[in-house]
């Protein structure tokens, strides 16, 4: 199947879930300890019908200090997508690299919203290579 015959469209984004708790407000405020912030990514997919298939990108974001948990925060971004003309090597591909490259700025921008607005600096989520999770998952299924 040539190139042409390929076609990709992204028909909608949305939260599909979301999530924050911070056990320790507001006495947590008087201390000065900083946080560590440990992230848990993760990427699931399904065909809905036809060409389309849903994409969820989320997040897991956990702050603690040595005593306790600071805050919690999970979010999922979903997507989606239609594929037609794909192989299944290529769908794969395009469905746990290319969809989720194209949700990652939403699910950035919602969790920095929501850990601003539980009173803390927002967490700011670094740029990350869908193509270096999606090929390390592959040599683990090896």
């Amino acid at each position: 199947m040539t190139d042409a015959k390929k076609q990709f469209t992204m028909q909608r984004i949305y939260l599909k879930d979301a999530s924050f708790e911070s056990p320790a407000v507001p006495e947590l405020f008087f201390e000065r300890s900083e946080p560590r912030v440990d992230l848990s990514y993760r990427i699931e997919h399904r065909h809905i019908q036809d060409s389309r298939h849903e994409v969820v990108l989320g997040v897991t974001a956990t702050a603690r200090t040595d005593e306790r948990t600071v805050f919690i925060v999970e979010v999922n971004i979903g997507g989606l997508f239609s594929a037609q003309g794909f192989g299944e090597d290529e769908l794969k591909q395009v469905l746990n690299v290319f969809c989720p490259a194209q949700l990652f700025p939403y699910l950035r921008e919602t969790v920095s919203s929501i850990t601003g607005r539980g009173g803390f600096l927002p967490v700011l989520l670094a740029l990350i290579s869908f193509e270096e999770m999606y090929q390390a998952s592959q040599q683990a299924q090896v």
